[in-house]
């Protein structure tokens, strides 16, 4: 028996199809206990999804990144900045509409990976679990 219960694999599409990016999903869909958490166009639309409602596409990541930092949005991020504090008590309505959004694309699901859209509320779904209420 291995020692965890699955592994998760975060990573952006980056809007633009690539044959490394459809490899890396057929990849992880033959690994045993292999999850996804794909973001399109970049994992700071899950932020995103924290302050309001995004279903217009994005060209790539730095146009989700230039919305993120708008003055009524999250002014002075930078990748890999801690927003965890100040992001957690909307992480529940920001699973909502990444899971609502998703779903209401007119690409998906025929294309899983829509642009924008995330996976990552199932992560953190799936996080919260283990740790349980108030987690």
């Amino acid at each position: 028996m291995l020692p965890y219960e699955g592994v998760w694999c975060v990573f952006d599409r980056e809007a633009q199809e690539t044959a490394r990016f459809q490899q890396a999903v057929v990849r992880a869909a033959r690994q045993r206990r292999m999850h996804l958490a794909i973001s399109n166009s970049s994992f700071e639309y899950w932020y995103l999804l924290h302050i309001g409602e995004y279903s217009r596409p994005f060209a790539d990541g730095g146009a989700v990144l230039r919305e993120l930092t708008r003055p009524a949005n999250l002014p002075g991020y930078r990748k890999n900045a801690s927003v965890y504090l100040r992001l957690k008590p909307q992480t529940e309505i920001a699973s909502e509409r990444a899971e609502r959004l998703r779903a209401a694309h007119p690409a998906y699901p025929a294309d899983p990976y829509p642009n924008p859209s995330t996976d990552v509320f199932e992560l953190v779904r799936a996080l919260l679990a283990m740790v349980g209420p108030g987690g």
